[in-house]
């Protein structure tokens, strides 16, 4: 037998990757740092990347110090940066200290909790946290593990919906008594599960749950929580800084909010002479602030009504990033 050539693979290896993990650590902290330097929008044109890297995949391993470069100067500038302050197109997941330790502990247990015995710990914690969550919100006992509901952690709000959406099938299914529902009983059923607001734990906005009672299932999205009294801190914060960005609009004539504020949404538009001449005035608009690079902002379409969505959520965002914001537009 011929003597190997390469060295031993070693796809986890202890020692190593405690250098590589400080590395790719710093480099996220040095992201983070820098990140106001960054357009929040990438400005690139489609097929960027296809022309920066390989075309087929990497026949041999590359350094970390590789990857990272790589990064840096391939990935990063194809980036809209959903954590900078900046970012006022939707609510994200937001990351914090407390966020990237919970990802690399998971990573590092790498365990899959499809049952009680394929990892208790999973399985238990995952029924006590949810059950927190019900007692933040003040929800019936009847929604907790120890009642007679109990929930689930999914992947994303959109698979909580799914969910949301077939309990309410399966309830009006059974209703009926059959596999054959009409548009009005499945609009019923859909709009009487469809409650959510993670905002809610704060004493203020519990209300928005009156009536939770007669709700069959309630979808949230936690983002990433870190202690009670911090969570309600920075809900009260975006809150406090849309109320801030909702006063700049009243006090111009030019501009209207188009919809009510209840929580860190803001929904706005530049009045139009001609209300024929509101989208495009608008579009123009939402594209002179995005193509800027300081700010990022979404649109919706509401009663017919082409408008500006301005959502404050981001974790780095602070009072002088909206007054900013405000004078960008």
């Amino acid at each position: 037998m011929g003597s190997a050539s390469r060295k031993t693979f070693l796809p986890l290896d202890p020692v190593s990757s405690t250098d590589e993990s400080k590395a790719v650590i710093d480099f996220i902290a040095d992201y983070y740092k820098n990140i106001e330097k960054y357009p929040v929008q990438s400005r690139v044109e489609p097929g960027y990347l296809s022309a920066r890297l390989p075309y087929s995949t990497p026949y041999c391993p590359e350094s970390l110090e590789v990857i990272l470069k790589d990064v840096n100067d391939c990935i990063v500038p194809v980036l809209t940066h959903w954590q900078s302050p900046n970012f006022f197109g939707y609510f994200q997941a937001n990351a914090s200290t407390a966020g990237f330790l919970g990802d690399m502990l998971c990573s590092g247990f790498n365990v899959v909790g499809f049952n009680w015995i394929a990892s208790p710990a999973a399985t238990e914690l995952e029924s006590l946290v949810l059950d927190w969550i019900d007692k933040i919100l003040k929800l019936p006992s009847s929604f907790l593990f120890s009642g007679t509901g109990g929930g689930v952690l999914h992947g994303s709000t959109c698979e909580a919906a799914v969910c949301t959406l077939a309990a309410a099938r399966d309830k009006a299914l059974k209703e009926l008594g059959g596999f054959s529902m009409s548009p009005e009983k499945v609009r019923s059923a859909i709009e009487d599960d469809m409650k959510s607001g993670s905002a809610c734990i704060c004493p203020e906005l519990r209300h928005y749950l009156d009536g939770v009672e007669h709700a069959n299932s309630v979808s949230m999205n936690p983002h990433k929580w870190h202690g009670v009294d911090n969570l309600m801190h920075h809900i009260q914060s975006d809150i406090s800084m849309a109320k801030r960005f909702e006063a700049f609009v009243a006090k111009n004539e030019r501009f209207e909010t188009v919809v009510r504020r209840n929580f860190a949404l803001v929904c706005f538009r530049l009045k139009p002479k001609q209300e024929s001449e509101g989208t495009e005035l608008n579009c123009k608009l939402l594209d002179a602030i995005n193509s800027s690079g300081r700010a990022f902002m979404t649109n919706a379409v509401i009663g017919g009504i082409y408008v500006i969505r301005c959502t404050i959520g981001t974790t780095l965002t602070e009072e002088h990033h909206v007054d900013a914001l405000w004078k960008l537009i």
